[in-house]
């Protein structure tokens, strides 16, 4: 079922070091229990897809998987999921993946949420995934089993709610100024018919929540529709709920390192700072971008006043990013003809002597001949300091 690799390396206090990688097969199933077809003729329960996302869990070694809206990117009525997955390094070195659990998620009347892009009242798009305590606004919170689920949407966007059986319990009100007037199945069509609202495929991708549960955070993968003209084209929005009362408080610019770029994930470090997982879509030896930046907002400007860029009287102060981890570096050994296109989870582990330990995941777009890679990444306490 899986193939393992393992790299032992001198700790260096300025740099990541490769602690282990894993590829799962593209062909196992998972633990959904749907063993039927979907309308193009794949199975239900493949193992797919499902690193689109990567969110810790509440005991060691406990993390959450995510697909997005399935294979054939949301021709198919794929019912939308999460896998429960433990993942762990041993004291030899090798890096364990096992599939714990499937669950499929459910909206308030207890229908499956499906992928299926043309179906517009019900369609959904799960890009990111975080679990952390109910929020504050919440009734009866503390009588909820089980964490809070927090699964960004790209379809509309909007960030969702989810309890621990895959039901949904709430959805944030998202600001207007990032919804489309009119969606459509087929992007092009529905970029052509839009001049406002997010990019087709480009809506909130990822995830980041504070411990406590006061803060999350998402970001849009690209530049609004209005905004694609700002900053070079690579002036893209992180977007600040505050989860006591539920509401969008800020909104600040991300500057992406060129306009082929796009955000995959957000992951929370401190009060204002996060991991950025910022990417082209090229693989092999084509891939360029495959970067984790420590991000700053501090300082940067919020715009949420704003419905376009292009409408700020003096300038804008984007978001600080300094360069923590390049994929494509050599000094971790992983480029080559092999590296996937599509880099989307990330999570904290478990510390290893002290420094923190990031996970990250591939995605591989369901497809049975791709492995999905996962990597154990030890970060120097040191590189996260200002």
């Amino acid at each position: 079922m899986l193939s393992t690799f393992f790299m032992l390396g001198l700790l260096a206090t300025n740099q990541a070091v490769l602690l282990g990688k894993i590829e799962i097969l593209g062909t196992n199933s998972d633990l959904s229990g749907n063993t039927g077809k979907l309308n193009d003729g794949s199975p239900s329960n493949l193992l797919g897809g499902f690193g689109s996302a990567l969110a810790s869990g509440t005991k060691p070694n406990e993390f959450y998987c995510l697909p997005d809206r399935g294979p054939r990117d949301g021709a198919v009525n794929y019912p939308c999921r999460w896998h429960q997955v433990k993942l762990a390094l041993s004291a030899e070195g090798k890096l364990n993946f096992s599939l714990q659990k499937t669950i499929l998620l459910q909206d308030r009347n207890g229908e499956l949420l499906q992928g299926l892009s043309s179906d517009l009242k019900h369609r959904f798009d799960p890009e990111g995934l975080r679990v952390g305590p109910w929020p504050g606004f919440l009734p009866q919170r503390r009588n909820r089993v089980g964490p809070a689920f927090y699964v960004s949407d790209e379809y509309q966007p909007k960030v969702a709610i989810f309890q621990q059986d895959g039901s949904l319990a709430h959805e944030l009100p998202t600001p207007v100024k990032f919804l489309v007037s009119k969606p459509h199945p087929d992007a092009q069509t529905e970029e052509a018919q839009n001049k406002t609202g997010r990019q087709p495929n480009k809506g909130f991708e990822g995830l980041a929540i504070d411990p406590e549960a006061h803060e999350l955070w998402t970001a849009l993968q690209g530049p609004l529709l209005q905004d694609k003209k700002s900053g070079g084209g690579k002036w893209t929005r992180l977007v600040r709920f505050n989860l006591d009362n539920g509401q969008a408080n800020g909104e600040f610019v991300y500057p992406l390192d060129t306009p082929n770029c796009g955000i995959s994930e957000i992951l929370w470090v401190g009060p204002g700072k996060f991991l950025v997982l910022e990417r082209d879509s090229f693989a092999g030896l084509e891939a360029k971008v495959k970067r984790v930046y420590l991000v700053k907002q501090s300082d940067a400007t919020d715009v949420s006043s704003l419905d376009s860029l292009s409408e700020a009287i003096g300038p804008v102060k984007t978001c600080q990013k300094r360069l923590l981890v390049d994929l494509l570096g050599p000094q971790l050994g992983l480029a080559g003809k092999l590296f996937p296109p599509k880099w989307e989870g990330m999570a904290w582990g478990e510390a290893n002597d002290g420094d923190p330990v990031l996970w990250l995941i591939s995605d591989n777009d369901f497809e049975p001949k791709s492995s999905t890679w996962v990597l154990a990444l030890k970060i120097p306490a040191v590189m996260l300091r200002d």
